[in-house]
């Protein structure tokens, strides 16, 4: 299986920590140049490119917020320029903003919790698009969420982010498949990351028991399908999101 990155540029968004941070190191082991993006998380962004050059590979911290559209542009050609290309784009940056009822949630989070799941990877992969295509490869990877499949409590605004993300991931597949640029997507079931350590533990108490593998996930090996599904070894695989939830939720359609 190939699974060898030598010469090839990647762009990961929201990488200092959990599973972008997990998969920026493990595309730098692979060999590599990585973009390691963070909006506020400087120290853990350095750490992980440290750990990417230890490897051997080459590191791009870029500082962005990106909820500004101007923003992720920016960060995107940044990287192009200063890595002399770009052939993978992962869309990891996102955030569960609020947990609360419904009836609690507001136009304003709502709104909110779009920009900076949805709108953002949108932005940057419009903007990645004609790189990707010089690129005669390209690669995107979306991350979605479990959340789409089981509809948690008190996380409306979340989910329908990550089910928006779904069908955009189908969509720059077909769009972008005559530019051999493949689109895919990766949802995370109840990982081990600072998102789920805020997690209620009554809830917590409540999905554990249903994970088939009697287990939570780790971040590396989330980053395993990501850099997977960027990789040669699947290069028939486009506008498809692969589950990785250790049995928690299976599908047969």
């Amino acid at each position: 299986m190939n699974l060898d990155f030598t010469g090839k540029r990647v762009l990961v968004t929201g990488a200092s920590s959990g599973i972008g941070a997990a998969a920026a190191v493990m595309f730098g082991q692979a060999g590599a140049t990585v973009g390691v993006h963070y909006n506020s998380g400087r120290k853990n962004a350095e750490q992980v490119a440290q750990q990417i050059t230890d490897a051997g590979a080459d590191a791009v911290t870029l500082q962005a917020d990106l909820t500004d559209e101007q923003a992720c542009i920016d960060t995107v050609n940044n990287f192009h320029q200063q890595a002399g290309g770009l052939n993978v784009l992962v869309n990891n940056a996102g955030a569960l903003l609020k947990r609360c009822p419904v009836e609690d949630v507001d136009v304003k989070l709502f709104d909110d919790t779009l920009r900076v799941n949805v709108i953002s990877a949108f932005v940057c992969t419009r903007a990645a698009i004609p790189h990707l295509r010089n690129s005669d490869d390209g690669n995107v990877i979306f991350l979605s969420s479990i959340a789409t499949r089981i509809g948690p409590p008190n996380s409306l605004p979340y989910a329908a982010a990550k089910s928006a993300l779904n069908g955009m991931t189908m969509c720059f597949a077909r769009e972008l498949a005559p530019d051999k640029i493949r689109c895919n997507a990766v949802a995370p079931g109840v990982i081990d990351t600072p998102l789920h350590a805020a997690t209620p533990a009554e809830r917590m108490n409540q999905l554990k028991p249903n994970i088939l593998l009697g287990r939570l996930g780790s971040s590396e090996e989330t980053a395993s399908a990501i850099v997977y599904l960027a990789s040669p070894a699947a290069v028939y695989i486009t506008g498809e999101c692969i589950e990785v939830n250790g049995g928690l939720h299976m599908r047969s359609n």
